[in-house]
């Protein structure tokens, strides 16, 4: 499905996204107080409140975003770049024909039998 130019694996999981106003609700956390003249006035406190409301709520959108799979769709771009050159040379004198063993070697290693006079070792 596209939406806003991305395509959503699970679009359906945008709908979940009001659930990131969950930290704004008040869950009466307030202390009573018998007199309220005796709580001094705390901006900082407000400022953390705010900010720690803030990032919880950006941190569930993220996560609903994320869990929705978005994904940009397939582009062509034409690139033009210079790259090293490839020479490839192919030798076909008659040096690459001979083998470099003795011929009954040769044959018995192309055919894949070993005859037990050939056994010796080779030292590579």
């Amino acid at each position: 499905m596209m939406l806003a130019g991305f395509e959503w694996g699970h679009a359906w999981l945008l709908l979940l996204l009001p659930l990131a106003l969950l930290p704004w609700f008040n869950h009466n956390l307030d202390k009573t107080v018998a007199w309220v003249n005796l709580v001094p006035v705390d901006p900082l406190s407000r400022v953390i409140n705010l900010t720690l409301k803030t990032l919880s709520s950006l941190a569930i959108a993220c996560l609903i975003i994320a869990l929705a799979a978005p994904s940009l769709p397939e582009q062509k771009r034409e690139r033009v770049g210079e790259g090293a050159e490839i020479v490839l040379l192919l030798d076909r004198s008659r040096s690459m024909d001979d083998p470099f063993a003795v011929k009954t070697q040769a044959a018995s290693v192309s055919v894949g039998a070993i005859t037990p006079s050939v056994m010796s070792p080779v030292i590579i």
